[in-house]
This record gives C-alpha cells, structure tokens and sequence, in this order.
C-alpha cells in the first residue's frame, strides 16, 4: 500500500472534480484507493491509518504534529468538516474544524 507524506503525494490519487455546491473555490480532489463509509482512507509514512481529509486538513494546517501523529480531531470535540460536502474529497481548501455539534 502507497503511503502519503506530503499533499502532493494525497493528491497524485485523487480524482479533480469541480466542487457541487457554488461559492467553493478549487476543484474536489476525490480520493480513488480505499475508502470506509465513504471516507478516503490512507496509510501514512510511518504506517498508521488515517481518514485522508484529516491528513490532508493536518499537512496544511499542522505540519509539524502530523509527523508525530498527533492530529486526532475528534479528541478535542472538533471535527475535519467537508465545506463541499464530498466525503471522499481531501482538498484542505475545502476543510474546516468545527464542533461536532455543528457538524
């Protein structure tokens, strides 16, 4: 199994499709290997399993605790959320952390 460790990489297997819902800037990258439930799934550099919109929104936004492995969103009552609203898509442009009550 590939493992992903820079966006660039993330993006190499998706598919770019423009966004659904008007107003969101970029194409969807729509991740084509694995998915649970919809969700991208990939295996990172040092072997671990992440939904791939939480790798994609860590590598833009928290570089340095992605390569520790710290980037588990869920455990601070925030979610990676989907501004597009396509479950597979890993575009950190279209990601954003909200409660998981907004969610």
């Amino acid at each position: 199994m590939p493992r992903y460790e820079t966006l660039d990489t993330l993006k190499e297997n998706c598919d770019l499709k423009p966004p659904l819902i008007p107003g969101i800037v970029g194409d969807c990258w729509v991740w084509r290997d694995s998915k649970s439930e919809g969700y991208g799934r990939a295996t990172f550099t040092k072997g671990s399993r992440w939904r791939v919109h939480h790798l994609a929104y860590a590598m833009k936004h928290y570089p340095e605790n992605v390569l520790l492995g710290l980037v588990h969103t869920g455990d601070y009552g925030f979610v990676v959320d989907h501004r597009c609203t396509e479950k597979a898509c890993c575009n950190p442009d279209h990601l954003q952390l909200v409660s998981n009550t907004e969610n």
